[in-house]
């Protein structure tokens, strides 16, 4: 999958672009159906690597593979637009070519979401602060990580954990699974008296005169789902009271990758700081260490960033990561 986001002008590139661009903002970007197959150019490559590419009259940014070069045409399909806009290649789009559908698919579409467009990542809204304050750090990272575990994307690998005596069950009974119990059917033996009982931390089982989800369960599987197909995340929510914080994690498996490209995790994340503004931070972090590119909306954060980059290289290297890289910009720049 390919996010893309629109830019008000094309951002410098690395190499001469092909083409030129307009002095003005372009107008918002036609409205596209998704499945919908369109003819986009490569303006250029960007200094961060992705690119910029022009689609319908506009010029978006895209994480595009790396063997494109400016001037080349493309065939892209049209996933999903919210919570962004994001493309296929063409060519690696099965439905583009034409391809029948399967049960499994017929399946996935009957699970879709009620708009009936695919989104680019499972999204999960946690409504509570994570921390009381900002002032522990490893303590945040461990509550994000729970929230995470227990959000019950990952449920049925769980399941196989607690099966194999990896996981116990009191730690399966604190995902959302666990209470959406399906109703007992008319003639349903009860238990029996003087027993105690509680949701089965199995996933809820239907028969085939039953609806293929339950309703109340039908948003969790539709996450379930995204996540299966995107292989991303969005987690969105406050980490402490009053900061919120947007943060996608996307795997990138080998098979998707680029035979020289080593980066298999991407996370990206935003925020508002009430001292420095809003930051936003993308890892990509492969077997030898990451590559970590940041960007304030001020310049004098953008400034103090740089000045405490050996900060940050001495605080992954604690946690036994390499930084390979660390770029700093102000949001004007590309």
């Amino acid at each position: 999958m390919i996010p893309a986001v629109l830019l008000s002008q094309p951002p410098p590139p690395v190499g001469p672009r092909s083409g030129s661009g307009g002095g003005t903002p372009p107008p918002a970007v036609p409205r596209l159906s998704p499945g919908q197959v369109v003819q986009a150019r490569v303006i250029a490559r960007l200094h961060d690597g992705d690119y910029a590419v022009s689609v319908g009259g506009q010029t978006l940014r895209m994480g595009l593979p790396a063997r494109f070069r400016a001037g080349d045409l493309l065939e892209l399909v049209l996933v999903g637009t919210e919570p962004q806009l994001t493309f296929a290649l063409a060519a690696q789009y099965p439905s583009a070519a034409g391809a029948t559908v399967s049960e499994a698919g017929r399946l996935a579409a009957t699970l879709a979401a009620p708009s009936g467009e695919p989104t680019w990542a499972a999204a999960l809204t946690h409504a509570t602060p994570l921390a009381a304050a900002p002032d522990a750090p490893a303590e945040l990272a461990q509550a994000l990580q729970r929230s995470v575990e227990r959000s019950g994307l990952f449920y049925e690998s769980h399941q196989a954990q607690w099966v194999a005596g990896e996981r116990t069950l009191e730690q399966l009974l604190l995902e959302p699974q666990t209470r959406l119990a399906p109703a007992i059917a008319p003639g349903a033996p009860a238990g029996k008296p003087g027993t105690h009982t509680h949701a089965s931390p199995l996933a809820p089982g239907v028969s085939s005169g039953n609806p293929i989800v339950e309703a109340h369960a039908l948003p969790l599987v539709q996450q379930q789902l995204a996540a299966l197909d995107t292989h991303a995340i969005l987690w969105r929510g406050p980490i402490w009271p009053g900061q919120w914080l947007d943060w996608a994690v996307e795997e990138r498996p080998a098979e998707a990758r680029e035979p020289d490209d080593p980066v298999a995790w991407h996370t990206a994340l935003r925020l508002h700081l009430p001292r420095l503004g809003g930051i936003s931070a993308s890892l990509a972090l492969a077997t030898n260490g990451v590559r970590v590119t940041l960007r304030a909306d001020w310049e004098s954060t953008s400034a103090e960033l740089r000045a405490r980059g050996l900060e940050l290289g001495a605080g992954l290297a604690g946690g036994g990561i390499a930084l390979l890289e660390l770029s700093v910009k102000h949001h004007a720049e590309a």
